[in-house]
């Protein structure tokens, strides 16, 4: 078994914060000189909650918890169905990170009482730069949590207080924050029928809250002023957005702000995800990104979603927010053409097993990966690729850039 301590030390951690919610009484959740929640340990965890955070904590390992089947594909993982689309609101569409249709699919399964509450993030405006859990209970809040939020969250620091309430949830997180509670939830007999649905979004990993502090920097901006920023949204992919305290905006590229920023922080434990498109959950909405040459071009256009159903749940729920006009369709897709919409995460799944390698050759604590195929996946990527993968990364073991 992994102690807590050691993921922590060995940068396993996501920031969940769900053993911060679970040992409430032995482990609170605060933000580290690296920009990343990290639990602060109050008193050692006994045996019997050891085994339990072992259990749920996606730094000790995933696996995969829908069922093998047909549809299991080595790259993409299990899958019932595969669409592009967009929210029928335009203002939802507009204001969504990419095509709206996350957003309208909660605005359908609020709209038509299958869940009373959505359990997501949304921007604080007490502190911009900070995400807040956001408890949705109508159109309304959907509108306020439009958006990619580009900075550290922790949607499950305050789980149990909300699921003992009455109610049925949907829960929107990142893929590893669903697979944590839905390994949690197996524990928790109470528990099992409050979430309906578990929503995932496409995930390249977790900036550091520094890395918008750099961009604050780069236009001379004092966090102190700080108004409002949005990092995605209000077209496709979207500008990021600073709003001063004194009226002044300021505008980057998301091709300048996630891909020559943010992207170049994200923490460690996500450099070594296998999941960054969430197997976990029911459903999962991404960008359905238009590529040319195998990257996308960030041009600004109307917003597209990519939908993708995991379980039958996820599917047959989907199916009623197209019957009920809430989600439009775009083109039908066949998988294999995941490879040119979403290039990224078919290049990180398949050098995840060159990583882990290097790790385990150089005694480096790693997570354990059940039933994912990694190994199986690393032969869809080139020899040479593996190679720069596995050298890159025991580089930045011995440099210890880790």
């Amino acid at each position: 078994m992994k102690t807590i301590k050691q993921i922590i030390e060995n940068e396993l951690c996501t920031g969940c914060g769900l053993c911060a919610s679970v040992f409430n009484d032995k482990i609170s959740l605060n933000m580290n000189e690296s920009g990343f929640f990290r639990p602060i340990i109050t008193d050692e965890l006994n045996n019997i909650e050891t085994k339990l955070f072992n259990e749920f904590c996606p730094g000790c390992g995933l696996e995969r918890l829908n069922t093998f089947d047909e549809n299991y594909n080595i790259i993409w993982g299990n899958i019932i169905n595969i669409r592009m689309g967009f929210s029928s609101d335009k203002n939802l569409r507009f204001k969504g990170a990419s095509g709206g249709a996350i957003s309208g699919f909660l605005y359908f399964l609020l709209n038509e009482n299958i869940v009373d509450y959505v359990i997501n993030i949304k921007g604080s405006s007490k502190y911009p730069l900070m995400n807040i859990i956001s408890v949705t209970k109508n159109y309304n809040d959907i509108l306020e949590t439009t958006g990619s939020r580009y900075s550290p969250s922790a949607p499950l620091r305050d789980i149990d207080t909300y699921l003992k309430n009455d109610g049925a949830y949907a829960f929107v997180g990142k893929p590893c924050d669903v697979y944590a509670l839905k390994k949690y939830i197996n524990t928790k007999i109470e528990y099992q029928k409050k979430i309906k649905v578990f929503i995932s979004f496409a995930c390249a990993g977790i900036p550091s809250l520094n890395a918008t502090k750099f961009m604050l920097d780069k236009f001379d901006i004092r966090e102190s002023e700080v108004k409002f920023i949005r990092y995605r949204g209000n077209g496709w992919p979207g500008k990021t957005v600073i709003e001063t305290k004194s009226g002044k905006i300021y505008e980057m590229k998301y091709i300048e702000s996630w891909g020559e920023i943010l992207g170049q922080a994200i923490q460690f434990r996500c450099k070594i995800c296998p999941d960054g498109l969430g197997e976990s959950a029911d459903v999962v909405f991404g960008d359905a990104w238009i590529t040319e040459n195998g990257y996308p071009t960030f041009d600004e256009s109307d917003g597209l979603s990519l939908i993708i159903s995991r379980s039958q749940n996820g599917e047959n729920l989907i199916k009623r927010s197209i019957n009920t006009k809430y989600i439009k369709l775009g083109k039908k897709i066949h998988i294999n053409e995941l490879d040119n919409i979403q290039p990224y995460h078919k290049k990180r799944r398949s050098s995840i097993c060159a990583r882990i390698l290097a790790m385990k050759l150089l005694f480096k604590l790693v997570p354990r990966y059940r039933r994912l195929r990694i190994l199986r996946a690393a032969f869809k990527q080139s020899f040479i690729v593996n190679f720069r993968n596995f050298i890159g990364m025991c580089i930045r073991i011995i440099f210890k850039k880790v």
